[in-house]
């Protein structure tokens, strides 16, 4: 997740939204497959790690270049000041 500016990345990385569990819930794997969340302030920017179910260019391989496996984080409601309510059912806005 990058962020446009220092305010919106300090508020999403002390809300805690993006962990391993909150993260596998929103992938829809067991939080050990999280392989990593790194916070990084110097980018601005909260990276997360998850392993491919297939190697890329594999037969079936789908996202060669990993750029449409950051849809399942927009489910994760963030909380800024409380003017941004969490969707009725999360769990159903992924694709």
């Amino acid at each position: 997740m990058l962020h446009e500016d220092e305010t919106s990345f300090l508020a999403v990385a002390a809300a805690d939204v993006i962990n391993a569990d909150k993260v596998a819930a929103a992938f829809g794997v067991d939080p050990a497959q999280v392989s990593s969340v790194h916070v990084l302030p110097e980018g601005l920017a909260i990276k997360v790690t998850l392993p491919r179910p297939r190697a890329q260019c594999a037969s079936g391989e789908t996202d060669v270049y990993g750029c449409r496996q950051h849809l399942p984080l927009m489910t994760l409601p963030v909380l800024l000041d409380g003017n941004y309510p969490p969707p009725a059912d999360a769990a159903t806005v992924r694709s």
